[in-house]
């Protein structure tokens, strides 16, 4: 059996490689570590070589250094082999080869004499590129080093904002207090929180703007808003779901009241007081009654229930059993629903809509400190001419983009350079390169399209620790990549390992 299942997956995986060289689309590739994806990406990048009018208008992407250079030895090696009079190779690379150095002689490229010619880039390289077209970084002290590691940096910055400490008057003071209480007064342990949030400040810093004088009506509307969306996305699936099955809410609702009416009026740990007049799913408007149901329903943790006592409502009475016989087969008819389960236990995982008073204020003390923190940052990275690799992907979003959130100039003019992207282990993606490949996308809109060619593997993501967000691969292979009403569509493509 395994001997006649292996041939079946090799030519399966071979229509595989055939459709992601088809450069008329564009295309996600997800493959295991040792299937030859870096290898794919390559033959691709060699069709294009034929098909171009410049080369520099493949822009091929990478993560490390290293591996831009292999990449670019792997397309000079295929060149010069094909190049050769001796060469009797018909493999695909050779194929492809031959045909670039065709388009390259047709055009006088001449490649192999200037392999600088090949645009294929570090992510960091690109993003330096795209930033220092706007004179966003020249406030940080003009020409910069990108730092491999921040760390002494964001500990120093930490440092020279709890030396603020002692300081009375102001706002800064008593924020690093709050904070300081927060911490159990432990001064350390706050000055290690302050450093670890500085290396994820492209995170949180979307919610929150560094201005001096932030608008905090608004901030705290802004930090609010996706708790509250999820309650909406929680309760919507509640909401659809009951009114599909509404004899059974209404079944539902009546024992709900039922155990209502048996419960005193301070009974308010068990939930259900809120469901004493609900009598329908327009009834069910907040979440404290969806609470109720759960209560009703599950367990503490999280399970169908299968007894119900007098504290529940239920009291030993032939009244009462009947009462329990019906909740009994609510469950039962339930369980022949398996999303109802998983939408009751979203519903008991929701956390508050909104903070509480005391958490705002601590919340905004720690953005008070967060920002002081962030302008020391930036003040040490004039000092040494060096910059981390958030503050590059940061600065070069924000290049991309106007005062009104729009496409720049520089964006248009950085999209009319290349017409085809590809990346090489997209799963090592953060969020601010992602946004910044998505927004020169955005081009392609309104000017020709172009093609766009992405690999990777969710499961050997290397880079966390510089805030890789592996979800966006997975999210890249559902929705398309881009921003806008019109994402790039991607052709999702799997490989299985070499054999």
């Amino acid at each position: 059996m395994p001997s006649m299942a292996a041939p079946h997956l090799r030519l399966s995986d071979e229509d595989e490689r055939r459709r992601a060289l088809d450069t008329r689309r564009s295309a996600i590739v997800q493959a295991p570590a040792g299937s030859g994806k870096t290898e794919l990406l390559t033959l691709r990048l060699l069709k294009l070589l034929a098909e171009v009018e410049e080369p520099e208008q493949v822009l091929a992407v990478t993560f490390t250094r290293a591996a831009t250079a292999e990449m670019r030895s792997r397309i000079l090696l295929a060149l010069e082999q094909a190049g050769e009079a001796a060469s009797a190779s018909e493999g695909m690379a050779s194929t492809l080869a031959r045909a670039a150095l065709r388009n390259d002689e047709r055009r006088g490229w001449k490649l192999l004499q200037q392999p600088q010619r090949l645009n294929i880039q570090t992510i960091d390289a690109l993003s330096m590129a795209v930033a220092h077209q706007t004179p966003l970084l020249s406030r940080l002290g003009g020409a910069l080093t990108p730092a491999e590691d921040a760390g002494e940096m964001y500990a120093l910055a930490a440092r020279r904002a709890w030396s603020r400490l002692g300081e009375d008057g102001g706002a800064l003071g008593g924020a690093l207090r709050d904070v300081l209480r927060l911490r159990a007064a432990n001064l350390q342990n706050c000055q290690d929180l302050i450093a670890g949030m500085l290396q994820r400040r492209d995170q949180w810093g979307r919610a929150f703007s560094l201005a001096e004088n932030p608008d905090w009506t608004q901030v705290r509307a802004a930090l609010e808003e996706p708790l509250q969306a999820e309650h909406r996305r929680v309760l919507g699936q509640a909401h659809s779901f009951f009114s599909a099955h509404r004899p059974l809410l209404d079944d539902l609702l009546q024992t709900a009241r039922y155990a209502c009416s048996n419960l005193e009026a301070g009974a308010a740990e068990t939930g259900l007081p809120p469901l004493r007049r609900a009598a329908r799913l327009e009834d069910l408007a907040e979440r404290r009654h969806w609470s109720g149901l759960c209560g009703l329903l599950l367990t503490a943790e999280g399970e169908w229930r299968k007894r119900w006592t007098a504290a529940d409502g239920f009291p030993s009475t032939p009244e009462g059993r009947q009462g329990k016989d019906r909740a009994q087969k609510i469950v039962e008819e339930m369980r022949r629903h398996p999303e109802a389960l998983e939408i009751l236990r979203q519903i008991r995982g929701l956390p508050p809509p909104a903070f509480e008073p005391d958490q705002w204020r601590l919340l905004q003390s720690m953005l008070i400190v967060l920002r002081h923190a962030v302008a020391e940052l930036r003040v040490l990275f004039a000092e040494r001419s060096s910059v981390d690799f958030v503050e590059i992907a940061m600065a070069a979003l924000q290049a991309l983009c106007d005062f009104e959130g729009e496409e720049s100039s520089p964006a248009a003019a950085a999209t009319e350079q290349w017409k085809h992207l590809l990346v090489d282990e997209f799963q090592d993606t953060s969020r601010s390169q992602f946004e910044m490949l998505a927004m020169l996308l955005r081009a392609w809109e309104s000017g020709e399209p172009g093609s766009c060619f992405l690999v990777g593997d969710p499961m050997q993501s290397i880079y966390l620790f510089r805030q890789a967000e592996v979800e966006l691969f997975e999210s890249t292979l559902r929705h398309g990549f881009g921003e806008g009403p019109a994402p790039v569509l991607l052709s999702p493509i799997q490989l299985q390992m070499n054999f």
